[in-house]
C-alpha cells in the first residue's frame, strides 16, 4: 500500500497549500480597482488551436487477497485534439491517430480507439463544461508478472480488445477573482498581462459505463460520480509575451456503482456499492501569448483513488505532457452574426430576471 499512502500524503499536502493560498489572497489585496487592466480580451476573434499530448487511461488495481498488482491501459500513447473558441463557446475534438503506433506495437498491445468531444461555456464568472469520451481496447501492462516465460518486446501482452469505457460528464466552476483570466488557460480568448491568481472551485458530475465481453463473459458496470474540486491557479506574467501558471485542485467525492456479470452459461451476478473517492489534479503551464499567435507546453498530473474494501483499492493515476499552438482570426460574418444574436438574447433574459427580482424585493414589506 505504499503508493496509496503517498497519494494520501499528497492529498493532505495539497490541502495545506490551498490554505496558504487563502491567506496569501487575503493578505495581498491589489490596489487596482479596474479588473480589465489585468488581461486583454479577444472575444471578437475566432480562436483555432491544436494540442498533442501523451495522456492515456491507466487503471491500477491492488487486492491483497487475490493479487498484488494489476495495471491496464489502452494502446494510444499520443493523442491529437483540435479546438475552436469564439466568445462564450468552445469546442474540441480529440482522437488517437493510428499512424503514431507502428505494426509491431499494435501486434504486441492490440488496437485501441479513442473519441473525445468537449464543450465549455463561459457565463460571467461561471464556466460550464460538457464532455463525451469513449475508449475501446486495453491491454495488461504488467503481463510479465503473470506469465513466467513471457518476454518483453517479443511476446504479445494479454489483451482486452472488447473492453470499452464511455463517459458522459459535466462540470460547473466559478472564478472568484475577476482580475484572473481563466479564459487565458481554457480557450485562449483572453491574455493575462498582469500576474494574478484565483480560487476556482469546480463541481464534477458524470456517468461512466464499462462494457466487456472478454473470456466468454459479459461484464457491465455503471458508475455515477460526483466530486467537488477546490482549485487554485496563479498566472505569473514573466514578460508581455511569456507566462507561467501552476495549479492545484484536490477534490472529494462519492461514486455509486452497479455491476452485472453474465458467464458463458448465462448465470448472472449483480452487485451495487458506493465509494468515497479522492483525487488530486494539478500541473504547470509555460506559455507564449501575443495578439494573434499563442503556444506553449503543460505538465499535468491526475491522482485518483478509492478503496473497494479493507484489502483492495483502485487507482487511476497518470502524469503526461502536452504541447499546444493556436492562432486568432477575425471571425467571419456567418459565425459572428448568429453568435451576436445569441448574446443579445442572453442579455435580454438576464436583464429581465434582474428587473423581476428588483420588483419583487421592492414589493416586500
Amino acid at each position: 500500500m505504499k503508493i496509496y499512502r503517498s497519494s494520501r500524503l499528497a492529498f493532505l499536502f495539497s490541502l495545506f497549500l490551498m490554505l496558504l493560498g487563502v491567506l496569501n489572497a487575503y493578505c495581498q489585496k491589489e490596489q487596482v480597482a479596474d479588473s480589465t487592466v489585468y488581461f486583454i480580451s479577444y472575444l471578437d476573434k475566432l480562436v483555432l488551436g491544436i494540442n498533442v499530448d501523451t495522456q492515456t487511461d491507466t487503471y491500477i488495481f491492488r487486492d491483497e487477497s487475490i493479487f498484488n498488482y494489476l495495471e491496464i491501459a489502452p494502446n494510444n500513447q499520443t493523442r491529437l485534439s483540435l479546438s475552436i473558441d469564439y466568445k462564450f463557446l468552445g469546442v474540441s475534438i480529440g482522437f488517437a491517430p493510428g499512424f503514431f503506433n507502428d505494426s509491431t506495437d499494435k501486434r504486441l498491445k492490440g488496437e485501441s480507439s479513442l473519441t473525445d468531444y468537449k464543450f465549455h461555456f463561459f457565463f460571467g464568472k461561471f464556466v460550464q463544461g460538457l464532455q463525451y469520451r469513449s475508449i475501446k481496447g486495453y491491454y495488461l501492462v504488467n503481463t510479465g508478472d503473470y506469465f513466467e516465460d513471457w518476454n518483453d518486446d517479443e511476446d504479445p501482452y494479454l489483451q482486452l480488445p472488447d473492453l470499452r469505457k464511455t463517459t458522459i460528464g459535466m462540470s460547473t466552476g466559478f472564478i472568484f477573482n475577476e482580475r484572473f483570466s481563466y479564459r487565458s488557460l481554457v480557450g485562449y480568448t483572453e491574455r493575462q498581462i498582469i500576474s494574478a491568481g484565483s480560487f476556482v472551485p469546480i463541481f464534477f458530475y458524470d456517468y461512466t459505463r464499462f462494457y466487456d465481453t472478454s473470456f466468454d463473459e459479459t461484464s457491465i458496470e455503471n458508475q455515477f460520480n460526483f466530486r467537488l474540486a477546490l482549485g487554485y491557479y496563479y498566472t505569473w506574467v514573466i514578460s508581455k509575451r511569456w507566462f507561467v501558471t501552476p495549479g492545484l485542485a484536490p477534490s472529494l467525492g462519492v461514486r455509486f456503482s452497479n455491476f452485472k456479470d453474465i458467464d458463458e452459461d448465462g448465470v448472472q451476478t449483480r452487485e451495487s456499492k458506493s465509494y468515497f473517492t479522492r483525487a488530486l489534479d494539478g500541473g504547470l503551464q509555460l506559455g507564449y501569448n501575443i495578439d494573434r499567435f499563442f503556444g506553449g507546453a503543460r505538465f499535468i498530473f491526475n491522482l485518483n483513488w478509492y478503496e473497494e474494501d479493507s484489502e483492495s483499492h483502485v487507482e487511476n493515476d497518470q502524469g503526461y505532457g502536452l504541447l499546444y499552438i493556436g492562432y486568432r482570426f477575425d471571425a467571419p460574418k456567418f459565425i459572428r452574426k448568429p453568435m451576436e444574436g445569441v448574446e443579445k438574447e442572453m442579455d435580454k433574459t438576464l436583464k429581465s430576471l434582474k428587473k423581476e427580482r428588483k420588483n419583487k424585493s421592492s414589493e416586500e414589506p
